[in-house]
C-alpha cells in the first residue's frame, strides 16, 4: 500500500515540478511548506545566483569573533577544558511520573522555578506558592506573544556578494559583527526580564539540541530566524518542528545540505538528523543515512529563503527504516516518529534537561507513552512531568550544576539588578555575555553540532575560580578595579525578605532564595556568623551602621560554596 500511494505522489509531484520548476519552502514569518506561484527561467536564475552568492561569501569570510571589554587577569582566549565525562550515577528513587501527591511548598516552588526560569525572585516563588502547581504551570506553559526583535536588519536579504567591492565586504563584516552583538545581547534581556513562564529556557534547550553556530554561518538574519523558529515551536508539535528546522536556512548552511543534490548527495544532515535529532545512535543504519540523505536532496538557500530545486532531487525509489517509496524529507520524519524509539530519544532529552542526567527506563518509558498519546505534542509530556512528585524528589534538588548561561543570568535577575551600564561602544550585555565566554556557554556559539557537554563539564578547574569572580563582581561592582556597570543593592535586596531584621530568618530565606538543596547546620551557622560577627542576633538590624558591608560578606560567602552551583 505504502509502495502504490507513493508512486502515486511520485507522478503528481513530477507533473507539478514540470511546470513550476522551483519552489521556496520556507521564508520569513511562514514555516509551513507551501509551494509557489509560477517561477519563470529568469527567476530560477536569481535563485540559484543569489544561493550561490552566499555560498561564496561564507567561504571566503569567516565571521569576525565577538568583541569584549579588556579587563586585567581575565582571558582574552577562550580554551574549553573539557574533563573526561563520567556517567552521572544512578538514583535511587520510588516516586512516578504517575503520581501526583506533591507537597508544594516555598521550598518546591523555588525548585521548579529554578529548573524553569532563569533564576526566580522571591516574589515568583512566592507568588507561585500562592496559586498552588496547577495554576502555576498553567502561567509556565501558556502561549505567550513573541517578543519584538532586536532590529529591523533581521530582514535584511543578503547582497550580491559578486558586486561588492573590498570595501564594501569590510564594511558588511563589521555590521554583521554588531548584529551578532545585538541579538546576543537582546537574548540575554529576553532570559533576564522573561518571567514565570519556560519560553526562554526551551528555547535555549532547543538550541542546545538543533545546535547551529554563528561562528559557522556569517549572516545574523538567518541566525535570528533559526533561534525564532524555535521559540515558536519551543512548546509544540516534534513532528512539525523537524521538519522545519530541516529545511531552515541557518541549518540548512550548517550541516551543509544546501550541497546535496542527486548524484553528488551529502550525508551531513542526515547522519545528525538521526543521530543527534531523533532517535539516537544505534537504531539506524548507514544505508537509512544515505537514502534520508537522497530523500532531502535539492534545496538551497539564499539565507532567508529555502527553495526546493526539482531537478537536484534524486526522485529513485528509496528505502527507509524497512519501507519503501519515492520519499521526500517530510517522508523521512514521518518514518522516523514511527518508530517507538523516537519517543524515547526526546523523553530522555528533555528529562536530562529539567530533572537529572541519568534517568531510570521506566521513568522514560512512562514519558514516551505519554509523547505517542498526545501525537508528539511537547506541552503535555512537560506538564505531566512538572506535576509529578517525581520531579520534587528530594533526590533531584540541587541534582543538577548551573550552566554558564543560567550561572550569569540568575544572579542578576535574584538580585533585582535592572540598570547595567556597557562600556563605551560595547551592547549591553557585553560583560555578561564575556563571562558566558569564560564559563564554556555562549550563546549562538555552541562548540559543535552535538552542543554544549554540560554535566561536569560545567565545573572544572578553569570555570570554577572565574565562577567565584563573577559572583564576588555582582556583589562589589567591579572586578579586579575594572566597572561592572551594575551593582546590587544589597540593602534593597533584604529589604524583599519578609523579616531582614530577625538574622536567624534572613539566613533561612536566603538559603531557601539560593539554594535548592538544604545545607548542612555548619554551612548554615557559618553564613550567620558572617552576618553577625560577634554581634548578638537579637541586634541585628538592617539599620545598623555594619549592616552592608556585612550583608555583602554573607551573600559573597554564600555564593561561594559549592551549594550555588547547582539547581
Amino acid at each position: 500500500m505504502n509502495r502504490i500511494k507513493s508512486q502515486n505522489r511520485f507522478f503528481q509531484l513530477a507533473l507539478i515540478f514540470f511546470f513550476i520548476g522551483v519552489i521556496p519552502v520556507q521564508s520569513i514569518g511562514k514555516k509551513s511548506v507551501k509551494i509557489s506561484p509560477l517561477l519563470d527561467k529568469k527567476e530560477i536564475e536569481s535563485v540559484l545566483k543569489r544561493s550561490e552568492s552566499l555560498n561564496t561569501f561564507l567561504e571566503q569570510n569567516q565571521p569576525l569573533l565577538p568583541e569584549y571589554p579588556i579587563v586585567n587577569n581575565l582571558p582574552r582566549e577562550f580554551i574549553p577544558v573539557n574533563p573526561e565525562q563520567q556517567i552521572a550515577p544512578q538514583l535511587e528513587v520510588n516516586t512516578q511520573i504517575s503520581t501526583r501527591e506533591v507537597d508544594f511548598d516555598l521550598r518546591a516552588s523555588a525548585h521548579l522555578l529554578r529548573r524553569i526560569t532563569f533564576g526566580p525572585t522571591w516574589e515568583e516563588i512566592n507568588t507561585a506558592f500562592d496559586a498552588g502547581l496547577d495554576e502555576t504551570l498553567s502561567s509556565i506553559l501558556e502561549d505567550y506573544s513573541l517578543p519584538d526583535p532586536p532590529g529591523e536588519w533581521i530582514y535584511d536579504p543578503f547582497p550580491n556578494y559578486d558586486e561588492l567591492t573590498p570595501e564594501q565586504v569590510d564594511s558588511l563584516q563589521n555590521a554583521y559583527q554588531q548584529q551578532r552583538a545585538d541579538m546576543r545581547s537582546w537574548l540575554v534581556d529576553l532570559m533576564m526580564e522573561d518571567e514565570t513562564n519556560i519560553r526562554e529556557m526551551m528555547s535555549l534547550f532547543w538550541h542546545d539540541h538543533f545546535a547551529v553556530s554563528a561562528q559557522g554561518f556569517n549572516y545574523p538574519p538567518a541566525m535570528y530566524h533559526y533561534y525564532d523558529l524555535m521559540r515558536i515551536n519551543s512548546l509544540g508539535n516534534l513532528k512539525t518542528f523537524v521538519k522545519e528546522m530541516a529545511l531552515d536556512p541557518a541549518m540548512l548552511v550548517w550541516l551543509d545540505n544546501r550541497f546535496n543534490r542527486v548524484n553528488n548527495i551529502n550525508e551531513n544532515f542526515a547522519r545528525e538528523l538521526l543521530e543527534l535529532f531523533t532517535i539516537g545512535v544505534g537504531n539506524y543504519s548507514q544505508e537509512d543515512i544515505i537514502e534520508a540523505a537522497r530523500a532531502y536532496t535539492g534545496y538551497v538557500t539564499n539565507g532567508l529563503v529555502t527553495y526546493f530545486i526539482p531537478d537536484r532531487h534524486d526522485y529513485g525509489e528509496k528505502t527507509f527504516m524497512g519501507q519503501t517509496g519515492y520519499w521526500f524529507g517530510d517522508d523521512i520524519v514521518d518514518i522516523i516518529f514511527e518508530q517507538e524509539e523516537t519517543a524515547r530519544f526526546f523523553a530522555r532529552k528533555l528529562f536530562q534537561w529539567f530533572v537529572y542526567y541519568n534517568p531510570d527506563d521506566d521513568t522514560i518509558e512512562e514519558l514516551a507513552i505519554i509523547l505517542r498519546e498526545n501525537d508528539y505534542e511537547v506541552k503535555p509530556m512537560l506538564d505531566a512531568l512538572f506535576k509529578s512528585e517525581l520531579f520534587f524528589d528530594e533526590h533531584y534538588r540541587g541534582a543538577k550544576f548551573r550552566g554558564g548561561i543560567h550561572h550569569v543570568v540568575a544572579p542578576i535577575r535574584q538580585m533585582y539588578i535592572e540598570e547595567i551600564v556597557p562600556p563605551e561602544d560595547h551592547v549591553k550585555n557585553v560583560i555578561l555575555l564575556y563571562f558566558q565566554e569564560i564559563f564554556g556557554q555562549a550563546i549562538l556559539y555552541p562548540p559543535d553540532v552535538s552542543g554544549w557537554s554540560g554535566y561536569r563539564n560545567w565545573i572544572n578547574t578553569y570555570t570554577l575560580p572565574y565562577r567565584k569572580i563573577f559572583t564576588n563582581s555582582v556583589v562589589d561592582g567591579f572586578i579586579f578595579d575594572y566597572p561592572m556597570g551594575f551593582q546590587v543593592d544589597v540593602l534593597e535586596l533584604a529589604g524583599h525578605f519578609p523579616n531582614p531584621n530577625d538574622a536567624e530568618q534572613l539566613i533561612d530565606d536566603m538559603i531557601l532564595y539560593f539554594y535548592d538543596i538544604q545545607p548542612t547546620e555548619h554551612t548554615r551557622q557559618l553564613l550567620l556568623d558572617q552576618l553577625l560577627q560577634g554581634l548578638d542576633p537579637y541586634n541585628w538590624s538592617l539599620t545598623i551602621p555594619e549592616a552592608e558591608e556585612r550583608l555583602k560578606g554573607t551573600i559573597k560567602l554564600l555564593m561561594r560554596y559549592p551549594d550555588f552551583q547547582l539547581k
